[in-house]
């Protein structure tokens, strides 16, 4: 049996819409040639923001199509309304776990908390200080 393994990537205008003007913190430019670097795929392509997230199904009409529970937004209904989009397009449909053991959002959110702690910390020395520098 001979077999594809297609992985696709949204593009970062996608990325952009979908998360806010200061997304993507690694550009297409580095996230594609890693997968291919990496061997986790025979073919990468990019989804832009114009493109349905289905348009490659129908293209590819795998036998097997993966995503992620990320990629489905954690929606519960979402496999009934892909196996309703791609009925007698793909074969299984199989929805997996994030596979990363902390998101890129997640990593944000963890530097921004910690610099907020920082900034209290030299905040509340500074304050201290010009607390004393006016008592009298």
């Amino acid at each position: 049996i001979n077999s594809v393994i297609y992985n696709t990537k949204k593009s970062d205008a996608l990325i952009k819409k979908e998360k806010g003007p200061n997304r993507p913190v690694y550009p297409e430019v580095e996230r594609v040639p890693t997968i291919i670097f990496l061997r986790q795929a025979d073919i990468v392509t990019l989804r832009y923001a114009e493109h349905n997230p289905g348009d490659l199904v129908r293209v590819v009409r795998p036998d097997v199509f993966v995503v992620s529970e990320t990629t489905t937004g954690r929606n519960p209904n979402i496999i009934k309304e892909m196996q309703a989009e791609h009925e007698g397009v793909c074969g299984e449909i199989i929805v997996l776990p994030p596979q990363a053991a902390t998101s890129t959002s997640n990593k944000i959110r963890l530097l921004v908390i910690e610099g907020v702690k920082n900034l209290k910390e030299k905040l509340d020395a500074v304050i201290a200080e010009f607390m004393e520098d006016f008592k009298f």
